[in-house]
């Protein structure tokens, strides 16, 4: 009888120690999901701060010259000629509101030394290798690109990027960064309705192999006359939406790893595509000569679950869902409507 009630006990103490370690992993396993969750939303908490300062950075500037910064290369000889530069710079206007996020000798060098050449000769030398001007405020803490810019500056729901003919009349579709800098009194859909900033993930740094959609962009050669006539937001959507079944073997791997740059590879976005959506994006010109991209479609991506974060020109900032209506989402990034 004693042998049979040890032998009972030392089985129950088995099972008993079986169930202990099944409880203790499932513990586990919820504090790791927990804790992933919890660094998740700390670093959306902090990407949208970020995007609350350049907000406020671009309403400093605006107050203080009357427009927007413009993110392309349009000579800007305001009133004070404070902010004239070369004519064919290549150089974006994230320089000019840097001094509004404490990097004033930042932009000073900027402004002495503008890109007017490819990218494998910036006259960058007063601030060092691109790589190495990294702005903390530029970053989204998801992702681990090593510099570069995740916020981007909305260029419309079209596939151009500037005044249409140099002319003063603007597109109904156009961005607040569409063209040449932007009055306030110019949007006619109000200000707590159009985007001014959003994200988007940088690029792999790769030029062949695997492309990322959601970082990399393909160059296209889609200029002419005949094809950018016919040229709209439909059909580059079609297109975008094909070539993500299959993506090019060639791309622009360091598309937004250089907030200096202007154009839809670096410091551009659209509202042409949804939020995350599974498309290659597309800039004008060719996979050796990417500068001066003002023509694509560069979407909204983030590695943040479920959508990207957007900050409207009254700066509110808000999480927009990758299930927004595509009509809704393009009305957003217009200054028309």
């Amino acid at each position: 009888m004693i042998r049979h009630l040890y032998h009972s006990r030392r089985g129950g103490s088995v099972v008993e120690l079986l169930v202990v370690f099944s409880i203790g992993s499932i513990v586990v396993s919820i504090l790791l999901v927990s804790v992933a969750s919890s660094r998740a939303s700390a670093r959306r908490v902090e990407c949208t701060n970020n995007l609350r300062q350049v907000c406020l950075a671009l309403s400093q500037f605006e107050s203080a010259f009357g427009h927007l910064p413009s993110m392309g290369h349009f000579v800007e000889n305001d009133r004070r000629r404070k902010f004239s530069i070369p004519k064919h710079t290549r150089l974006s206007g994230i320089w000019k509101i840097l001094p509004y996020l404490d990097h004033t000798e930042l932009s000073e060098a900027a402004k002495r030394y503008p890109l007017v050449h490819s990218v494998d000769t910036i006259p960058f030398s007063a601030i060092g290798p691109r790589r190495e001007t990294s702005v903390s405020t530029l970053l989204c803490p998801a992702d681990s690109a090593d510099g570069g810019n995740n916020i981007r500056f909305c260029a419309g729901s079209q596939p151009f990027a500037r005044e249409i003919a140099s002319s003063n009349l603007r597109s109904e579709d156009e961005g607040a960064f569409g063209g040449s800098g932007l009055r306030l009194s110019q949007v006619r859909g109000g200000l707590s309705h159009t985007a001014a900033i959003s994200e988007r993930i940088i690029g792999s740094g790769y030029a062949s192999g695997t492309m990322i959609t959601h970082g990399d962009v393909w160059a296209a050669n889609i200029r002419g006359g005949t094809i950018k006539s016919e040229l709209d937001a439909t059909l580059l959507h079609e297109i975008g939406v094909e070539l993500a079944a299959s993506p090019p073997r060639q791309f622009i791997g360091v598309a937004g790893r250089n907030w200096a740059y202007a154009g839809k590879a670096f410091t551009l976005y659209d509202h042409i595509a949804r939020p995350n959506e599974n498309i290659v994006a597309i800039v004008q010109g060719t996979h050796s000569n990417p500068f001066g991209s003002y023509l694509g479609m560069v979407s909204a991506t983030s590695l943040h679950p479920g959508g990207v974060n957007i900050g409207r020109l009254d700066g509110a900032i808000e999480f927009v869902s990758e299930e927004v209506d595509l009509t809704v989402f393009r009305r957003l990034g217009s200054i028309g409507k």
